[in-house]
């Protein structure tokens, strides 16, 4: 199952990949720099559903997290 989520405060994760109860959330930025906002949407995930992985996309490179 591939899905948007959405946090209660707004925040928000490009792609989250389903299956069984594993969840990889999946952020995409098409910019050089990031600030520390442009990870509140996976730290959100994180907190919220007890999750410790997820991936990283941006123009310039790709990252995994945790």
């Amino acid at each position: 199952r591939i899905y948007f989520w959405r946090s209660k405060r707004m925040q928000e994760v490009d792609i989250v990949l389903k299956e069984n109860e594993a969840a990889l959330p999946i952020e995409v930025k098409y910019k050089h720099s990031i600030t520390g906002w442009d990870f509140e949407g996976l730290s959100a995930f994180f907190s919220e559903k007890k999750q410790a992985t997820g991936l990283w996309f941006q123009k310039t490179r790709s990252k995994r997290l945790r």
